[in-house]
């Protein structure tokens, strides 16, 4: 092997993980359409809506702004298993 990426967790996790946004809608078409007009750019797995973010406040008026349709939402902060998978391009086993 070699080494594809050398510096401390904090600064591997912010050069190559991301926070993210998970919602899962009440009401999805509601927040889809809400997001599309705001050009928040999102993905759909199952019945739940991804959203990456530059930090996790970015996620506060996303939030505000798909309150009525929304069931629920979390908040993920990039991980080092997320910096890994993104530097090796493989998975964790």
């Amino acid at each position: 092997g070699e080494i594809a990426a050398h510096d401390t967790p904090s600064v591997l996790k912010e050069r190559y993980s991301s926070d993210y946004l998970e919602i899962l809608p009440r009401d999805a078409s509601y927040v889809e359409s809400e997001l599309r007009r705001r050009g928040i750019v999102y993905t759909m797995r199952s019945d739940v809506l991804r959203i990456e973010l530059g930090d996790t406040l970015e996620a506060i008026p996303i939030i505000e702004c798909v309150r009525d349709g929304m069931e629920s939402f979390e908040v993920h902060t990039g991980t080092l298993d997320d910096a890994f998978i993104n530097i090796t391009g493989g998975e964790l086993e």
